[in-house]
């Protein structure tokens, strides 16, 4: 996502309300395999499955979350290098348009 961390949740709030608090996934985000990690009352933890491609889609129904739950947003494999190189180009534009030439 574009700002990971921490966010107070209203009551209601879904998987897609936390991941639009947190600006939302960026390119390498595999969508297709957020997991929402919920702690339960006896201290184990269960891992629920969020396919937020197909809840986008209207295939499957958004998830409510709890307090304390942590919404996880892995990247993907394939996409992962693509984006490095992305970030790599654009970071060297910035930072070359910002050095004066002489």
């Amino acid at each position: 996502v574009d700002k990971p961390g921490a966010y107070s949740i209203a009551r209601g709030a879904t998987v897609l309300a936390a991941l639009t608090a947190a600006g939302g996934p960026l390119y390498p985000a595999a969508t297709g395999d957020v997991q929402v990690v919920r702690a339960e009352r006896s201290g184990a933890r269960t891992t629920i499955n969020a396919d937020v491609s197909s809840i986008i889609d209207g295939k499957r129904q958004d998830i409510p979350l709890q307090a304390g739950d942590i919404v996880y947003v892995p990247a993907s494999a394939v996409k992962l290098p693509l984006y490095a190189v992305y970030k790599f180009v654009t970071d060297v534009f910035r930072i070359a348009g910002t050095v004066p030439v002489l």
